[in-house]
């Protein structure tokens, strides 16, 4: 029986959503969903990719909604039916025995259970940094399950891959995807670790990210870093009314850090003054 339900946004690398789909071994163990969000280029090669792995029981669904990474995965979610939830990219792709990694797992009590990943360039497939953090967070937690290190991987973890996520802690809390062109997924793993009752982790790493040059989560434009701004502060107000003080230190959501990351990130002076403007709305305090 099919017990993990694996959602993927789809846009433009049919290719590459094919070396995914492959990756997912066996696929026969595992319900499929791949959300295509107007892909306008490729079209031919993601129509073949279609015909083969429909043949394999992989759901196909065509974003019908306002375009967005976060509108597909609620879409995936809402198709979904097995007991636990991944999600990947479409232009990343799973390790090498990554379904014996998840089976010990998925008999578990833990609502989710964090695992390590990798990552590469796509160019040239030299190692890069971008799971680094969360590998930390992992093997910090698994040093030490102490109040800091769990607190840090609940709420620091932000992306939605690298983890297996109980599909009844969705639906309980009614924890969606926010539908916005970037940093849909921030308020969604937010939710997720404040409402998972127990979480665990893993020394095994499952997935491989690779870096792409162009896409949204490198493009700098003000109105996106206003979007990532917002987001933050969202994710501040919620930690903020929730988490009791000996858990809410540990994440040093501050105003110093929040400008450290603007400068950290290059933003525009357009950008650094609606920061500004969004901190002293939210009278988010300078240090904790």
């Amino acid at each position: 029986m099919k017990k993990v339900s694996i959602i993927i946004p789809h846009y433009n690398t049919p290719k590459l959503l094919k070396k995914l789909i492959e990756s997912i071994q066996p696929i026969e163990m595992f319900q499929v969903i791949v959300v295509d969000d107007y892909s306008d280029k490729d079209l031919e090669a993601y129509s073949q990719c279609k015909r083969i792995y429909e043949e394999k029981e992989v759901i196909f669904i065509q974003n019908n909604r306002e375009k967005g990474a976060g509108v597909c995965r609620n879409i995936g979610l809402a198709h979904a039916v097995c007991e636990w939830i991944l999600f990947a990219d479409a232009d990343d792709y799973f390790l090498d025995g990554f379904y014996e990694k998840l089976q010990q797992h998925l008999s578990g009590h833990a609502d989710i259970i964090f695992f390590k990943t990798d990552s590469e360039e796509f160019i040239t497939h030299k190692k890069e940094r971008r799971h680094v953090l969360y590998c930390k967070l992992v093997d910090d937690f698994l040093k030490k399950n102490n109040v800091k290190n769990e607190v840090r991987l609940r709420y620091k973890f932000g992306p939605p891959w690298g983890k297996l996520i109980r599909r009844n802690l969705i639906e309980e809390h009614n924890i969606t995807f926010d539908e916005i062109p970037v940093s849909n997924d921030i308020m969604f793993s937010v939710k997720c670790g404040f409402y998972a009752r127990r979480i665990e982790a893993s020394d095994a790493s499952l997935y491989r990210i690779v870096k792409m040059q162009g896409t949204l989560t490198q493009i700098k434009k003000d109105d996106l870093i206003k979007v990532r701004i917002d987001t933050s502060l969202n994710k501040y107000i919620f930690l903020k009314k929730r988490l009791p003080p000996n858990e809410w230190k540990y994440l040093h959501l501050c105003r110093l850090m929040l400008i450290y990351n603007s400068y950290k990130n290059s933003y525009s002076k357009v950008a650094k003054k609606y920061l500004r403007k969004r901190m002293k709305e939210e009278k988010v305090p300078l240090i904790q």
